[in-house]
């Protein structure tokens, strides 16, 4: 009799928990036992065989008040904006940018994560609403100016794109801020050196060397430099390819936009400056009112997912016993480097493209940052999990801890959400065509019509995720 109320109580205890914490916390029930990653698959699936509608009813659906509503807008955007359904994807990302604005202001968010902190202690990362890592933000709004683009109201889309750029300063400003305030959480917890040994255990990120901006989207600031110069702005558009040449110095493309764009200005010191540190002869008459630019942004493949590592943690108690704990954490592959080139073919010639970012590289730096807090919040659930096991024990026995302790690792899990759905990579074209209709293949298998005018500038967005290339076309005047 004494048993089965023992493994009815302990029965009871894991249960509660369970939809205590799935509940309060805005927190779906699966996320307790699953990853994202895991989630997440049939939808990157359906992207990379082209089935966008399917791709959507796959997003699970969700209220303001869930933990994922934001990451599902995020998500639901993208396809949106894949299935080239300007307006579907423009009302996903306002309503990400609404909720992000409200997670960011409102003292409501300020108790609310307090609770959601206190309940991921007894289960994992999940139960913490998703909010963007910076990179994220700032594509938030670049895929907002894009949706405006291809709408044709280019105001718009500067509007967009100067947020863009503004969430990226502010994420400059802030980084050492954020990592010291990470270390003193540690220290302040007592974890400080546990943090710094998983941290040198843990996969570190191979920087590919091409790209000198960790946590800025060269993608974002060349988009807007190319459309302020098209707009006619080019002291703003000067500024912005310079941003993009420090962040891809080896981009062949940005050397030459800057020698034109030099030249436009009238700033000849500058553009024999840069003539002969580019060792680039006659670029004067690249742009001219004889030709049309045509810029080719090309977008490859999809993010890596992150994984779930298990990292063994040794901790020493205060009576000097021993215990070996596992940590789950998130983790990307390490950065591949992009392919040596991409090739394109305009009017039936091939045409070399040159890369110009790496989104897995962005997304693995943006988290090898954010990693000393994981750790810390790691750390302290480990101490939680422990203490509601031994209390388990103590009052439903040997059967009573076991339970706990077997639901503590089944719910001990990384948090690998992120916005999944973004490219891999991002390759560059740009040059000027004579007046007149061209083709672009895209694939070896797609040809798209380019009209080009004089003086004027048209950008073609391709998409390959999968068997079945798309390449959108804008003139902009």
């Amino acid at each position: 009799m004494k048993s089965s109320r023992t493994f009815f109580y302990a029965a009871i205890c894991v249960v509660s928990i369970s939809l205590l914490l799935s509940g309060c916390a805005g927190m779906s029930f699966s996320s307790l036992w699953t990853t994202y990653s895991q989630q997440i698959q049939q939808v990157r699936l359906d992207l990379q065989l082209g089935q966008y509608k399917e791709a959507v009813a796959a997003i699970p659906a969700s209220t303001p008040s869930d933990n994922n509503f934001l990451l599902d807008r995020l998500e639901s955007g993208r396809i949106a904006f894949l299935a080239q359904d300007w307006n579907s994807s423009m009302r996903e990302f306002s309503a990400a940018d609404s909720q992000l604005s409200w997670l960011d202001q409102q003292a409501q968010y300020r108790i609310s994560q307090g609770l959601e902190e206190a309940s991921a202690l007894f289960s994992n990362d999940q139960a913490i609403s998703y909010f963007p890592p910076d990179y994220e933000q700032a594509l938030l709004h670049h895929y907002q100016a894009m949706n405006y683009l291809f709408l044709n109201k280019d105001e718009d889309a500067l509007v967009e794109l100067r947020k863009a750029n503004q969430a990226q300063e502010r994420a400059l400003t802030n980084r050492d801020k954020a990592l010291a305030q990470a270390h003193q959480e540690a220290v302040e917890a007592g974890v400080s050196d546990l943090v710094n040994q998983a941290s040198d255990n843990m996969p570190q990120v191979s920087a590919t060397g091409r790209f000198k901006g960790k946590v800025q989207s060269v993608y974002t600031t060349y988009l807007s430099a190319m459309l302020y110069e098209a707009k006619g702005s080019l002291n703003d558009a000067y500024v912005d390819y310079r941003r993009a040449y420090e962040l891809v110095p080896d981009n062949p493309f940005i050397q030459r936009d800057l020698i034109r764009v030099t030249g436009k200005l009238g700033l000849i010191n500058e553009q024999r400056d840069y003539q002969k540190k580019f060792d680039i002869k006659n670029e004067q008459s690249s742009g001219s009112s004889l030709s049309g630019q045509v810029v080719v942004l090309s977008e490859l493949g999809l993010i890596p997912v992150m994984q779930e590592i298990y990292l063994p943690v040794p901790i020493v108690s205060s009576n000097g016993s021993f215990k070996s704990y596992t940590l789950a954490l998130p983790s990307y592959p390490s950065p591949a480097d992009p392919a040596v080139t991409s090739f394109i073919q305009i009017d039936g010639v091939t045409e070399r493209q040159s890369v110009l970012m790496s989104f897995n590289e962005l997304a693995a730096y943006s988290l090898q940052e954010r990693l000393p807090g994981i750790i810390t919040r790691q750390l302290l659930r480990l101490g939680t999990k422990e203490w509601m096991r031994h209390e388990a024990s103590k009052k439903g026995g040997d059967l009573g801890g076991l339970l706990v302790g077997v639901y503590n690792m089944l719910s001990e899990h990384a948090d690998t959400r992120s916005w999944s759905t973004l490219p891999s990579d991002v390759w560059l074209w740009r040059g000027d065509l004579p007046p007149g209709n061209h083709s672009i293949t895209v694939g070896n298998r797609q040809v798209v019509s380019i009209p080009v005018t004089k003086n004027g500038t048209t950008l073609i967005w391709v998409q390959q995720s999968g068997p079945h290339p798309v390449a959108v076309v804008r003139q902009i005047s």
